[in-house]
Parts: C-alpha cells; sequence; structure tokens
C-alpha cells in the first residue's frame, strides 16, 4: 500500500484499505446523488428545502429542531426529523 505499511499494524492496514476501496468513491458517488436530487428539484418549479441532519441519535423527541443555511454537526434525533419534516410550512416558518 505505502511506505507507513511497517508502522501500521494489521488492523488500521485493513481499516484504512477499507477506506479506500469502499468508503472514498462511495462518497464521490453521494455528491453526485445530491446533486442530481437537487437539479430535479430546482427543475420542478416546487418551493423545496433539503433537510440533511449530520448527526443522528436515537434520542426521544424534544421539538427543538433548528433549521439554518450553515452546516453544523450538532447531534439531532430521529424523531426530531421526522416531526420537523412532517409539520405544515408557511413562508415565514421555514427558519
Amino acid at each position: 500500500m505505502g511506505p507507513a505499511d511497517n508502522l501500521m499494524g494489521p488492523a488500521p492496514r485493513l481499516l484504512f484499505r477499507l477506506y479506500r476501496t469502499v468508503g472514498a468513491p462511495s462518497l464521490g458517488r453521494v455528491g453526485q446523488d445530491l446533486t442530481a436530487m437537487e437539479a430535479e428539484l430546482a427543475a420542478s418549479g416546487l418551493d423545496w428545502h433539503a433537510v440533511r441532519p449530520v448527526k443522528l441519535t436515537d434520542s426521544p423527541l424534544t421539538r427543538n429542531v433548528r433549521a439554518s443555511d450553515r452546516v453544523t454537526v450538532k447531534p439531532v434525533s430521529r424523531a426530531d426529523v421526522a416531526w420537523h419534516t412532517s409539520r405544515p410550512r408557511t413562508r415565514s416558518s421555514t427558519r
């Protein structure tokens, strides 16, 4: 694999190989899928918002969800995401 092979044990080498062969290529496909999805939504003429929670948890519903244009890496429960996306929206309540 590379010059650090002698420094790494078998477990880190296996993890690195797994990431290199499965993880990294998958990230590129995910980005392509997101771009295609957003292009499809934009072409539909619908008023839309993409919800992308970064850290999902199995915590209970709190109804404390903040939508933002900025990327934040705060955990949010699956229950809160379901609650947030199922609420009826008006133009003023989207943020």
